[in-house]
């Protein structure tokens, strides 16, 4: 049963995420594929939505690979599940409604934000074992969306180009997207506090429940 939802799952988000992938060349000059594969990358949905993927694939693919066993691992899920859970919340409150969508890019988007991230927050709580996550494993969650804005902030400077309005630079300003930088680090970090939380709770739950 685990397997098999972790397949369905996998697979739901691959096709999301390769839907988006040509939906965005669809179009597009010769002279601009590149640029815009970068772009596609460059937007943390779908590199949450990736590493998603892998993990739900890969572990119910080959558990016993090299792969499946990192995606098996508590810490990997673990920011697996805080990554993909502020890409839902973000867009939820923040993103949802600003950019108009075909109908074939308003059904990817809502697997990619509103289907793909509580199947596996699901996955997290009902599937996953729990108890051996760490208070440190939460600040080490935050060093991968550090990285993920260096990128932005480097890219953006070069091309102009930024993913999201709250980290747009050039009509925001630099101190405002530096607040709303240190804001969403922040709410990566407490989230991940309180996912290591819920972990222990879940872990205590099952052993006095069995």
């Amino acid at each position: 049963m685990t397997r098999g939802y972790r397949l369905a799952s996998g697979l739901l988000g691959w096709f999301a995420v390769v839907a988006q992938l040509v939906l965005m060349l669809s179009g597009k000059p010769a002279d601009e594929l590149a640029a815009t594969v970068i772009r596609f990358f460059s937007f943390f949905t779908i590199l949450s939505n990736i590493l998603v993927a892998t993990c739900q694939t890969a572990s119910a693919l080959a558990p016993d690979g090299p792969i499946g066993r990192f995606c098996l691992r508590a810490d990997v899920r673990g920011a697996a599940a805080v990554y993909i859970a502020v890409v839902m919340g973000i867009y939820i409150a923040l993103l949802n409604g600003l950019i108009p969508l075909s109908p074939a890019g308003w059904v990817i988007d809502r697997i990619l934000h509103y289907i793909v991230p509580p199947l596996f927050l699901l996955d997290w709580v009902a599937l996953t074992p729990h108890g051996s996550l760490r208070w440190t494993d939460a600040p080490r969650w935050v060093v991968p969306p550090l990285a993920y804005a260096a990128w932005t902030f480097g890219h953006g400077a070069v091309t102009g180009f930024y993913p999201y309005p709250f980290v747009d630079v050039t009509k925001l300003g630099a101190g405002q997207v530096t607040i709303n930088s240190c804001a969403v680090a922040l709410l990566f970090l407490l989230l991940g506090l309180a996912l290591v939380a819920i972990d222990r709770l879940l872990s205590r739950t099952r052993r006095v429940f069995g």
